[in-house]
């Protein structure tokens, strides 16, 4: 069977994508990528003739994803299978007439399963993480248990990369997850509902053994020009005997500078001098907001200020790096919230920046949240492809302003404290276009240099500020 899989945009390498990609070839079937940004599908789709079109997506680009799938349909015959968070987490979209499938959670043995019984000519019922299209009839299906070993699944298709690897954002850079799950119930994420979606009949965090992790990264390190590496993992600081067993052999086995996820309450001095000592180059750290009541209440952090600044003060007390990411236009909060965001990221000094609007996404806490307030305009059919340019909660056309331009200025407050008498005239000023390249370009510069150890090339420099205006780039048929 020949699958094809459609993708919006390369930011970094889809992971998710290139593990159903191994598992599919493992078992003898063709499989390809299409990117809708870089290239046109349509054609991709006529010359590859798949059998099954499998599209991942998110939130904000569903509409065009069904676009471009009927336009397809009309063009030829095959299985249009949608899996991701937006078809799991909005299933109703299986009402497009379309749509033959949709996949409900994790998709190696779900997507596998389907295709096999689609080549062997077999019913499609009672397939479990489906939902199916057959003779104007929904099949709602109940999801199949979570993949408790991880150290089962083959590696991540670099091959499927290989003549899309000039789309990446940077050189030399591969992505890894160590973990899949999160045992946090973030109001803003997915992971509580997910975890509803399993009814906690499996473990909410899975890991791989530490030699199946640097199994990898040796490949790795022998095929690809690997200078970096980023761990994807929504928590990498946790388990102190995972960590002292990958702090003894990564070093040895590997030896690459990488990026890693942290969270603030889980920060120990001897943890982080393991992160350090593997050979760490920088880790990300979530603050989300300045305002501890916003935080905990509205958000459900579960993190103190003190742990914060702890954090970041052993952070910079091993020489790492620190990225903070951080959200503004919370629902409840204000301006006045929004610029304490930014004097918590001065007290703590990072070296980058990472800011987004705050975006309620369907079936998350922080949406009914901010609907049970009356502070939601807009469906989930209006959400925009990126959280960083547009949200759909509810201000008036002054303070929409103000956060927009504090979005694209944040950076230059951090890093310029002396800026900061003037942050609310600045922030009023008519100036959101101009703001945004500048931001673009100034954190751009940071984030390339700091974090990811990038060189300062011209060229490497612009590839990284070309990945940047992408974001805001409307999708096109081609």
């Amino acid at each position: 069977m020949r699958v094809l899989f459609v993708f919006h945009h390369l930011y970094m390498e889809p992971l998710g994508i290139m593990y159903l990609s191994s598992v599919l070839k493992q078992a003898g079937h063709e499989t390809e990528l299409a990117v809708i940004k870089e290239q046109d599908v349509v054609g991709a789709a006529q010359r590859f003739r798949p059998d099954v079109v499998a599209y991942s997506l998110h939130s904000g680009v569903q509409q065009f994803h069904l676009a471009l799938n009927t336009r397809l349909k009309k063009e030829m015959s095959f299985f249009a299978a949608f899996g991701g968070p937006h078809p799991t987490f909005f299933p109703e979209m299986i009402r497009d007439e379309n749509v033959d499938g949709l996949c409900l959670g994790e998709g190696e043995d779900a997507l596998l399963d389907l295709v096999l019984r689609l080549e062997r000519g077999q019913p499609l019922d009672n397939l479990q993480s489906w939902w199916l299209r057959s003779n104007g009839e929904i099949q709602r299906n109940p999801v199949a248990p979570l993949i408790e070993d991880l150290n089962t699944l083959p590696f991540p298709d670099r091959a499927l990369m290989r003549s899309k690897e000039h789309l990446l954002r940077y050189e030399g850079q591969r992505s890894v997850m160590t973990a899949r799950g999160c045992p946090y119930n973030c109001s803003y994420c997915f992971n509580h509902a997910y975890a509803e979606l399993y009814h906690g009949e499996t473990k909410r965090v899975r890991r791989r053994s530490v030699d199946n992790v640097i199994e990898e990264l040796i490949e790795l390190k022998l095929d690809h020009n690997l200078r970096f590496v980023y761990f994807a993992d929504d928590t990498f600081n946790m388990g102190h005997e995972w960590l002292a067993e990958f702090a003894q052999k990564y070093p040895k086995k590997v030896g690459v500078p990488f990026l890693c996820n942290i969270r603030a309450n889980l920060v120990t001095l001897e943890q982080m001098r393991l992160i350090a000592d593997a050979g760490a180059h920088s880790v990300c750290m979530g603050i989300e907001t300045g305002d501890e009541h916003l935080r905990n209440v509205v958000l459900k952090r579960g993190m103190r200020d003190e742990q914060i600044h702890q954090a970041a003060q052993i952070t910079h007390d091993l020489g790492l790096r620190l990225f903070t990411t951080n959200m503004l236009g919370i629902p409840t909060g204000s301006i006045e919230h929004d610029l304490e965001t930014v004097r918590m990221n001065q007290r703590i000094k990072p070296h980058a920046t990472m800011v987004a609007l705050l975006q309620p996404y369907p079936r998350t806490k922080i949406r009914d949240f901010a609907e049970s307030r009356g502070l939601l305009q807009g469906t989930a059919e209006d959400i925009p492809s990126s959280f960083n340019w547009v949200t759909l909660i509810k201000m008036d056309t002054r303070e929409r302003r103000q956060v927009k331009n504090l979005r694209h200025l944040f950076v230059f407050f951090v890093q310029a404290p002396w800026l900061m008498p003037a942050a609310r005239f600045l922030v009023s000023l008519p100036l959101t276009r101009l703001y945004e390249v500048l931001g673009m370009v100034f954190n751009g510069y940071l984030v390339n240099t700091h974090i990811f150890k990038q060189a300062t090339s011209f060229k490497s420099f612009w590839r990284s500020i070309r990945f940047r205006f992408k974001e805001t780039w409307p999708f096109h048929i081609k």
